[in-house]
């Protein structure tokens, strides 16, 4: 298992955010977590990312007790995760963006190891080849001198996640990835999220788009008001009588 949590536990006062949350991510898959609104999704990744820390349970990343670390130690392990708000640097070009997070990553990059490219830290100019081949992957590479003021919702979102990429993450944690794009970019990104499976990624997305969910995960988590109320494949998730009543909605369960 790359990642597990045991009885994860957030409150906030008298609410349990998250209530017990047991899950385990296998090396090399893509697993999915839905549920409705309030359900305790963003606390979640707040918890595996560090933004949090839980008040009971733990997490293990790699075979490591992680709970004690701050985010940017989390980063530099390989969790990297893609805000549903792109942060970037809005002074500095798409091209300077990716290239900060090259300078911060320890070690080679996917792309590095995937193309045979330099090592970092041997030369700007191949620091460079790098960053272009990012985006050359998330076609972005005609935007390279661009600033994301300059970008569209769907750039600025693709931008995000190239970021995330330069960091030579092992783990994604994808949060909404398609939330507000049309069904043209939302094919765009699934065909970029198998992609980086293929490139030997181990991916962990929230999503309501339930056919995107369908589509690209091989089990899914449900949790409501912070506890898991299921698991299994997208075809038992999508027809468990307890999710289609508190998430799909009774007009899905009744098959109308």
């Amino acid at each position: 298992m790359l990642l597990e949590t045991k009885n994860l536990t957030r409150y906030f006062g008298g609410v349990k955010a998250v209530d017990g949350v047991d899950i385990e991510v296998k090396e090399g898959t893509i697993k999915g977590i839905i549920g409705p609104n309030g359900a305790g999704k963003t606390t979640f990744f707040h918890l595996l990312s560090g933004h949090l820390p839980p008040q009971k349970g733990w997490i293990k990343f790699k075979g490591e007790i992680i709970n004690h670390l701050p985010p940017f130690e989390r980063a530099r392990k390989g969790i990297g995760r893609v805000f549903q708000q792109p942060s970037p640097f809005e002074n500095l070009t798409l091209m300077e963006n990716i290239l900060i997070s090259l300078d911060i990553s320890n070690s080679p990059s996917l792309f590095t190891s995937l193309l045979r490219l330099p090592s970092l830290g041997k030369s700007e100019k191949e620091k460079e080849k790098q960053a272009i081949e990012i985006l050359h992957f998330l076609n972005l590479e005609k935007k390279l001198h661009h600033f994301p003021s300059s970008l569209t919702h769907f750039e600025r979102r693709k931008m995000e996640i190239g970021r995330v990429l330069a960091l030579n993450p092992s783990l994604l944690l994808l949060d909404e990835p398609t939330a507000g794009l049309s069904y043209r970019e939302k094919e765009e990104i699934k065909e970029i999220i198998w992609e980086l499976k293929e490139k030997g990624l181990t991916i962990l997305v929230v999503e309501h788009d339930m056919e995107l969910i369908t589509d690209i995960c091989e089990e899914v988590v449900v949790l409501n008001f912070g506890k898991k109320i299921a698991e299994g494949s997208p075809w038992e998730i999508k027809n468990n009588p307890l999710v289609k009543e508190v998430y799909l909605g009774e007009e899905y369960a009744s098959g109308s």
